[in-house]
């Protein structure tokens, strides 16, 4: 597991545009841009953790 960045962005909007998997995530509408957008404003922030969860291959799986 490690902190999510913006190099994550392309990722985490994956998730969030397959419909089975997004059932179970926030809705963030837009796109990859603005996907970055979010992570540059939640890398100032230091009221939240975002991780992303990944095998020791480093083979992204999810978010917490």
């Amino acid at each position: 597991m490690r902190n999510a960045s913006t190099l994550d962005a392309e990722f985490i909007f994956s998730l969030r545009a397959d419909e089975t998997k997004s059932r179970y995530l926030s809705n963030i509408p837009g796109n990859v841009e603005s996907q970055i957008q979010w992570l540059r404003t939640y890398e100032k922030l230091n009221n939240q953790a975002y991780f992303i969860i990944a095998d020791k291959f480093e083979n992204n799986l999810g978010t917490v």
